[in-house]
């Protein structure tokens, strides 16, 4: 057992449904991301190779907006390299996603 203090309040929690709770804490702005997405473009059915190409697209976000970060480029504040990485992480997981789908209803 150890201690997890949430919202203020302190809890005696068995150590593995701590670490759940801190992964999915962690995972929460791609899941937010996603639903963004899905909200935003509906559901995706794409072949691979275009999956991949949305997904260097936002690879190449991430590589511009970590390159302002680290040289302070401020015309461009819009490139947060934090943004850009759930943005990357959310695409990969709805790739992932459509393809478990599929391979599920065969």
């Amino acid at each position: 057992m150890i201690e997890m203090t949430m919202n203020g309040k302190t809890y005696q929690i068995h150590r593995d449904v701590a670490t759940e709770l801190a992964t999915l804490r962690r995972a929460a702005p791609i899941i937010d991301e996603r639903e963004r997405q899905d909200a935003k473009w509906g559901k995706q059915d794409h072949s691979l190779e275009q999956w991949v190409t949305i997904l260097m697209e936002e690879v190449g976000e991430l590589a511009a907006a970590c390159l302002c970060h680290r040289f302070g480029n401020d015309d461009h504040p819009e490139l947060d390299w934090r943004k850009e990485a759930i943005r990357v992480a959310a695409v990969a997981l709805s790739m992932t996603e459509q393809y478990q789908e599929k391979s599920s209803d065969s």
